[in-house]
């Protein structure tokens, strides 16, 4: 009997210790963010509890297409030479503008219209712009219809960046040109953007003006990687 009271008090030894070992390993386990790459990264964290935050420029970080880009401008007419104009059209340019005012607004969009890179690292970047703005009509006095045909737009930009005003503007610095990009940061997470900003870029109504106007921009942006 005795022999069997002290095997029976050995497997509940070996019992009670198990389960203090289980106790033991449940107490260590510490939610919190593993990443290491997050703002908030816990060292001390066993399991991710997906709560990780990460800084702006960590976003922006990689490569990035120009999903959709919509553009809006005020063409000030009365800024025009008419020297640069037809000849045919010189004399008859005041009319014009009496007739059309001195603002003719130039609004479209354009899908695929190019893409960014934005290096962490050393704060460069490399932007391709290009797409075709939308063809219009103009109702012209005297002369009657004027088509507006599609404006081709291709422009290439490297250089510097940083960010601005608690990290809600991101400026772009062209290295050679020494222009400037300004774009507010309407939406940033790790796949999708949304930059809203302005661009001076080349308006050439080929036979009739040629002129640099301000567009402003609206570029929808998703992760290429």
């Amino acid at each position: 009997m005795k022999k069997y009271l002290g095997v029976l008090t050995l497997v509940l030894s070996i019992c009670f210790t198990a389960c203090d070992k289980d106790d033991d390993q449940v107490a260590t386990i510490v939610l919190g963010c593993t990443d290491e790459n997050a703002e908030n990264y816990n060292a001390n964290a066993t399991d991710d509890n997906g709560t990780c935050t990460y800084s702006v420029s960590f976003l922006l970080d990689g490569q990035w297409n120009i999903d959709l880009l919509e553009y809006e401008s005020e063409v000030d007419l009365s800024q025009i030479d008419p020297s640069i104009l037809p000849e045919e059209f010189q004399t008859i340019w005041p009319l014009i503008v009496a007739g059309l005012g001195d603002i003719v607004n130039i609004e479209g969009e354009a899908e695929d219209a190019g893409g960014i890179e934005i290096i962490r690292l050393n704060s460069t970047y490399n932007q391709i712009l290009i797409f075709e703005t939308e063809p219009s009509e103009i109702q012209i006095p005297i002369v009657g219809s004027q088509e507006i045909p599609s404006i081709p737009i291709d422009i290439n930009s490297s250089g510097t960046w940083i960010l601005n005003d608690n990290e809600e503007i991101i400026i772009f610095t062209d290295q050679e040109a020494n222009t400037e990009q300004n774009f507010e940061i309407l939406t940033l997470t790790e796949d999708m953007a949304r930059f809203k900003g302005n661009l001076n870029v080349p308006l050439d109504l080929e036979g009739f003006f040629s002129i640099d106007v301000d567009l402003d921009l609206d570029l929808q942006l998703s992760r290429v990687n």
